[in-house]
């Protein structure tokens, strides 16, 4: 469980960083809770778009177009799906 290995390496010193639009659990519920007790255990809550464009630094980054698309392509995926359905 992503909670547990957080927890416990938060516990252990370590700086935990973790995407929330990248765990889900069975019940919407069960990963609001998760993500609420793991932040407040000391972790980074991020999305994977937020964590693309921080690891690139900025636009002038060679691949920051093509990331752009990629991310803007998700979301468009999420978007016709239904956010809740990635729960």
């Amino acid at each position: 469980c992503v909670q547990q290995t957080v927890l416990d390496l938060t516990a252990l010193g370590y700086e935990v960083h973790i995407v929330g639009d990248g765990v889900s659990s069975q019940r919407a519920l069960d990963r609001s809770i998760a993500l609420q007790r793991v932040q407040a255990a000391g972790a980074v809550v991020t999305t994977a778009e937020s964590l693309l464009f921080e690891l690139l630094r900025s636009k002038d980054h060679p691949a920051f177009k093509s990331v752009s698309k990629i991310a803007k392509d998700f979301a468009e995926a999420v978007a016709a799906l239904g956010e809740e359905r990635l729960v």
